[in-house]
């Protein structure tokens, strides 16, 4: 049976905010404006702060010694420990709130809120850690994992949201996207474009199209807004093109508009062109990251240009006669100046030579 939250004492709640305000500064702890005011009404009208994840039963406070937490990595939603927040905890241990863990009947204490925190109390030294203690099992402490973690103060990344909302979606199968939303603190759109991603993916891992692309569920989750029929196309365009997640919701744009001529967009499925802006006027606009690739592209070829001239500069001075060149030089004043650019030019040419060399090893070793 649940128990119900506690009413949080005025000095207490005081306390509590203020240690957010210390550990995390009051705009990092209070992102928003409105979360400010709500502080504020809390701090000055000692109401009580938003409840914690009710999963599991029976909260119990307690000092737990850190070897009998079980510390398992699949639980926590975070792709890992960040550094900086480590160090930040290790500053200001003390004011930190407690973990939380459940105790299980098959695992003991599972770590399910405060890997940060237990991180920062090992580099301490500490053998003991406040916690509280919930009863329940591991599917309750992966809930309260993702839970938790919604409020924080250090805000999950969306690669660790999308994962949060895959994981209630798991455990509890019959959720529909709002409830999922209510918990994960986004809208029920964001939910179901995460679904309609996955759902892209299996499609084009299925169909053998678009593998790479498949890896990449921000791109997925732009191509998910188009026809079914187009998610194999626009995947290989977006792969063979390197398109950023806007250039590939611009190119799905453009496959919806009726301003954009259908040859651009038969263009744009067989990946021979990028997606195009439109203003108000009708005129078209190449995107910025477009433009990108092809000042690189255009970069390398120069490059490559200035090599090509160089060797063939060099092959003329083949044709010369190197003594009168040197005494021609020395006349100029600058004997000094060539020998040493002569020098370096030597070197220069000796690591292209060995570089050359390597790359030719390694075709040959190919053709073999």
């Amino acid at each position: 049976m649940k128990t119900a939250p506690p009413v949080v004492r005025e000095r207490d709640l005081r306390e509590q905010i203020r240690t957010l305000t210390n550990v995390y500064g009051w705009r990092t702890a209070f992102a928003s404006r409105g979360l400010r005011a709500r502080a504020l009404e809390c701090l000055f009208t000692a109401r009580e702060l938003p409840a914690a994840p009710q999963v599991g039963s029976e909260e119990v406070a307690s000092a737990l010694t850190i070897s009998e937490i079980v510390i398992d990595p699949t639980i926590q939603i975070r792709r890992g420990n960040h550094e900086q927040t480590v160090r930040r905890y290790e500053e200001s241990f003390d004011k930190l709130p407690p973990i939380d863990v459940f105790k299980t009947p098959d695992e003991g204490y599972l770590l399910a809120d405060g890997f940060h925190r237990v991180a920062a109390a090992q580099r301490l030294g500490k053998r003991q850690i406040d916690a509280v203690v919930h009863r329940g099992s591991r599917d309750d402490a992966l809930e309260f994992a993702v839970v938790s973690n919604t409020k924080n103060a250090d805000p999950l990344s969306e690669e660790e949201r999308d994962e949060g909302i895959r994981r209630l979606k798991q455990l509890h199968n019959d959720w529909p996207n709002v409830r999922i939303a209510k918990a994960m603190s986004v809208s029920d759109q964001t939910v179901g474009r995460v679904f309609r991603a996955d759902l892209v993916g299996r499609a084009l891992v299925t169909g053998s199209r678009g593998v790479e692309i498949a890896k990449k569920p921000s791109i997925l989750s732009e191509i998910a807004a188009s026809s079914r029929n187009t998610w194999g196309p626009l995947a290989e365009a977006a792969s063979k093109r390197e398109w950023t997640r806007d250039e590939t919701r611009l190119a799905v744009q453009n496959l919806k508009s009726d301003r954009v001529p259908q040859t651009v967009k038969r263009d744009i499925l067989a990946g021979r062109a990028d997606p195009v802006a439109v203003n108000e006027k009708g005129e078209f606009a190449i995107p910025t990251g477009a433009i990108g690739r092809k000042v690189k592209e255009l970069r390398k070829h120069d490059v490559l240009l200035a090599l090509y001239r160089a060797l063939e500069v060099a092959g003329q001075l083949q044709h010369l006669d190197m003594a009168k060149l040197a005494d021609a030089v020395a006349e100029d004043g600058r004997l000094s100046r060539v020998t040493d650019e002569v020098e370096s030019q030597v070197e220069i040419w000796k690591e292209l030579l060995t570089a050359l060399k390597r790359v030719k090893g390694r075709k040959l070793e190919v053709v073999s």
